[in-house]
């Protein structure tokens, strides 16, 4: 039986909870990297390629291709991986260039895949051949969950309909305490996740959307009365009226005075 898990080798298994170090480019025409992004974000070039990947997510090296990592300044990561070689290996390599020809993947379920990488680190320290049999199940566990994050739909209809009702309500109440990881964790998701599914649903993050509703409630109430830009901008919670007109212009794209001097304008011409 021992055989049956004899065609692949690990070179490590490994996790930084602060990675801070980039990655000069490399390549390597045998070994095999399977990777976890728990936390943070980095530039991963493939093949010269520039793409920006933010965690949770799942990244590989596969032999024949190029690779670079490149973090950003004053970041650190939580991040998780493995290295190996054989003829499984290769067989692996296959598969995941036909998850993904970018060579990484979102994932829904970053505990899960979390869990079973700290379980082959744990195995792997202990340094016991006897037991690398489980690193070998673990990795195919991983494949498992990728195979099954790409048979999920990206954004199922429910989950579109319950972002574009929640959009409503932050319209609806743009001043409402708005705690957004509290509505990831009622939404099963993860706060990266959330965010990034409500940005498609909108175009916006959700703190961007929510301040953009709050401009529009602020030009709603300057067409409606005949109030200075100040009162607005304090009833908005901004103390300063210039920082106020900053993001009102940069959301709306005319500046508040634009508005305030319509009601001025049209009762100027009723008389």
């Amino acid at each position: 039986m021992s055989g049956y898990f004899d065609d692949i080798r690990f070179a490590n298994v490994a996790r930084n909870r602060e990675c801070t170090l980039p990655m000069a480019p490399f390549r390597n025409d045998a070994q095999v990297s399977l990777e976890l992004l728990r936390q943070g974000r980095l530039r991963f070039i493939v093949n010269g390629r520039q793409q920006v990947i933010e965690a949770p997510v799942v990244f590989w090296n596969v032999p024949r291709k190029t690779y670079q990592y490149e973090i950003f300044t004053g970041e650190t990561h939580d991040h998780s991986w493995t290295d190996f070689t054989g003829p499984r290996a290769a067989r692996i390599g296959h598969a995941l260039d036909r998850i993904s020809p970018r060579c990484y993947l979102p994932i829904r379920k970053p505990l899960e895949f979390g869990q079973i990488f700290d379980e082959m680190v744990s195995v792997y320290r202990q340094n016991d051949l006897l037991s690398t049999f489980r690193i070998v199940v673990g990795v195919e566990r991983l494949l498992g969950l990728l195979y099954e994050e790409l048979l999920i739909p990206e954004r199922t209809d429910l989950t579109r309909s319950s972002f574009i009702v929640l959009a409503r309500e932050i319209s609806g109440k743009p001043f409402g305490e708005w705690d957004f990881p509290t509505r990831a964790a009622e939404m099963h998701m993860s706060y990266t996740n959330f965010r990034r599914l409500f940005r498609k649903v909108t175009g916006s993050s959700p703190h961007e959307y929510l301040l953009t509703c709050r401009m529009r409630w602020a030009s709603r109430e300057l067409l409606r009365r005949d109030v200075q830009v100040k009162q607005i901008a304090d009833e908005c919670g901004f103390d300063d009226v210039s920082s106020f007109s900053r993001l009102f212009k940069k959301k709306l794209g005319v500046p508040p005075s634009h508005y305030a001097g319509l009601p001025r304008m049209r009762s100027a011409e009723s008389a």
